[in-house]
């Protein structure tokens, strides 16, 4: 694992409060593709020439004199995680997963990655399953049942850092031989009872950690629809158990609805208080309690009768 020049400098610009992401990126692009400069060199810049060469606003200047005073914890915050083995990747490096650039707009793309474990498991097709936390069993048989097409066509199973329904989907796939992602909700330095819980899976290369907020970030309801995002942005495939129409889950999944990509639901049964119907009616794909599609499912049904 190689170390990230300006690893304290990336950490202080992709973390500042209130700064939209597209915004992060454009100046981090600006600085070292269009101007050639180093992350080092614009922090050594007067408050002057933020405003005068970069068209910063006073309370711009006021973010960014705040971020350079942070640079001290920041260079302190590598030298932990670099002792823990955990990998940055930003949004200019090869490493950093071409799923994202694929399926996220620039606005949702975070600019900085923190990685725990074999990050070879993004280059592999995967598959998320996510849901209510408080998911019936049926939607957990279903979950489980996913999981376990997944690991026989040797993909990788995506899931959060929530208890439940993704954290039975997570202990079942590794339990059963499989590989996972973990997202996490908030700093990898604070997940680490998550880190902790699957040290023997992540040593093995079986399970990779996540997250995209800064280190130290407590978890959060603000952190969790980019954590749904990303978590979305990373894999081929969403399977959804259970879902309900208010809260983040429901807003990712339209958003990706929206933007064309396929999701697939659990059919549900006409008395079921979920919006799996609801979220049908918007353009996701019923499957059964394996997962098939329920047309497709229903083809083969007559087919069998019929011989």
């Amino acid at each position: 694992m190689r170390a990230l020049q300006d690893a304290e400098y990336w950490i202080a610009l992709a973390h500042i409060p209130g700064w939209p992401v597209e915004r992060i990126q454009t100046l981090i692009t600006d600085i070292l593709d269009h101007r050639g400069m180093t992350l080092a060199e614009f922090f050594e810049c007067t408050p002057r020439q933020w405003q005068q060469d970069f068209a910063m606003t006073a309370r711009d200047v006021e973010d960014l004199t705040a971020a350079r005073t942070r640079l001290p914890q920041c260079a302190a915050l590598v030298r932990v995680l670099l002792k823990q083995g955990i990998e940055l990747v930003p949004f200019l490096s090869p490493a950093y997963p071409q799923t994202l650039r694929s399926n996220l707009p620039p606005h949702s793309r975070p600019p900085l990655l923190y990685l725990k474990g074999d990050a070879r498991l993004l280059d592999e097709l995967s598959t998320a399953i996510v849901g209510s936390p408080a998911a019936s069993q049926v939607s957990q048989h279903f979950a489980t049942a996913v999981a376990a097409n997944c690991i026989e066509q040797g993909q990788v199973v995506a899931a959060r850092d929530a208890k439940g329904l993704d954290r039975l989907v997570l202990d079942t796939t590794l339990q059963a031989g499989g590989k996972g992602l973990l997202i996490l909700s908030q700093g990898i330095l604070k997940g680490t009872s998550g880190l902790k819980r699957y040290a023997e899976e992540i040593l093995a290369g079986n399970l990779l950690v996540l997250s995209c907020c800064a280190p130290k970030h407590p978890r959060e309801r603000a952190s969790r629809l980019p954590q749904i995002r990303m978590l979305y942005g990373l894999v081929q495939d969403v399977y959804i158990p259970e879902i309900q129409a208010v809260g983040d889950l429901w807003t990712a999944t339209e958003e990706i609805l929206n933007q064309g990509r396929t999701v697939y639901v659990r059919s549900p049964s006409a008395k079921e208080k979920t919006a799996n119907a609801l979220l049908i009616q918007h353009g996701a794909i019923p499957v059964d309690q394996q997962g098939t599609p329920v047309a497709a499912a229903e083809s083969s049904s007559k087919n069998r009768w019929k011989n």
